[in-house]
């Protein structure tokens, strides 16, 4: 089994809040992988970026509503560890550059 990946490119900013759909769309990937959770998104001029070792189900409770509702571009992520403990924060997704520039997409498999 594979990892649950699913993201949101918005054209316009149109006043939408995301994060409900983004809530929803974690509860779906959770079939996936629940070992990890985490997102990447930008506004076109910062990148900002989450990971923990949490299952989807509390993560899109807990951490959703930390989003700024006017991101250009979201990827969230839900883990299925094969390789590398969740425990272990570096083996989640997404993997971000080390001076934050961007982010490597995640992915799903080995």
């Amino acid at each position: 089994m594979g990892c649950g990946i699913f993201g949101i490119y918005r054209f316009q900013k149109n006043g939408w809040d995301p994060r409900p759909l983004i809530k929803e769309l974690y509860i779906e990937a959770a079939v996936r992988g629940r070992d990890a959770s985490g997102f990447a998104y930008s506004d076109g001029k910062q990148l900002c970026w989450h990971k923990l070792p949490m299952d989807p189900l509390q993560y899109s409770q807990v951490m959703v509503d930390q989003i700024d509702p006017n991101f250009k571009a979201f990827v969230g992520h839900t883990r299925a560890a094969t390789h590398g403990k969740p425990e272990v924060n570096e083996n989640n997704h997404p993997y971000v550059s080390d001076d934050f520039a961007f982010s490597l997409a995640p992915f799903g498999g080995v």
